[in-house]
């Protein structure tokens, strides 16, 4: 019998071309700066440190400019037409993992695209995979059935069952996906240098030209906002 998946995930997984060394050096010793000293833990997300958008430092417009780049052809590649949408960085921050590192499950609630870039992973580290959850399970035929508990049950594991599929990492790997996707990391383990990962949150709009009553369900042109003056 021949089957037809519908409804793909569609996940940009590809590695970035090395930095200019020059670039490389502004970035890696502006996240010297960014990183607090002697931390003992062993995963630390700049996001919650709420240390400076990296978008906001001149030190990453090298890497800025590679995800506006990527994050516009991924849009396109969707089939949507960017002459009609504007995309905007939102949040963007550092993490960094240590061995037993690991972030657990979650989502950016706030955004509508996610870049996440491997700056730097020790040739020696193992783990801190990169993994996607299939939250939806739609061909969940056995009710509360987890492959990942019950893997007896299935006489192979693809794309029809999978409830979760995992990317191994290194430096320069860069991922784009929907920030509604449920997502996490692998354990990190036996490593020499921490493993920095920096990640940016992009929001989409219609672009300035589009008249901003034309679509109901994007947000128009932030230049057609105006905050609130007598609160």
């Amino acid at each position: 019998m021949a089957l037809v998946n519908l409804f793909p995930l569609s996940i940009a997984a590809k590695t970035l071309e090395s930095p200019p060394i020059h670039e490389y050096q502004k970035m890696s010793q502006k996240i010297q700066e960014l990183v607090p000293p002697n931390l003992e833990r062993n995963e630390w997300f700049g996001d919650s440190a709420m240390h400076d958008c990296v978008h906001l430092l001149p030190e990453f417009d090298w890497l800025t400019s590679q995800v506006e780049r990527l994050c516009t052809q991924y849009v396109y590649d969707l089939g949507y037409d960017t002459r009609q949408l504007s995309l905007f960085h939102h949040r963007s921050w550092l993490n960094l993992f240590r061995t037993g590192g690991v972030a657990a499950p979650h989502k950016h609630h706030s955004s509508d695209l996610t870049f996440v870039y491997y700056f730097h992973k020790d040739q020696r580290s193992h783990g801190g995979e990169l993994i996607f959850e299939n939250v939806h399970y739609q061909n969940r035929i056995i009710r509360g059935l987890d492959q990942g508990r019950q893997r007896h049950l299935f006489r192979e594991s693809n794309e029809h069952n999978f409830t979760s599929m995992t990317f191994p990492t290194e430096t320069g790997n860069y991922f784009i996906f929907p920030s509604n996707t449920t997502h996490l990391s692998g354990v990190l383990t036996e490593y020499g240098e921490p493993m920095i990962i920096i990640t940016y949150d992009v929001m989409i709009t219609t672009k300035l030209n589009v008249h901003p009553l034309k679509y109901e369900f994007i947000p128009p042109h932030p230049i057609n906002y105006q905050e609130f003056k007598n609160v």
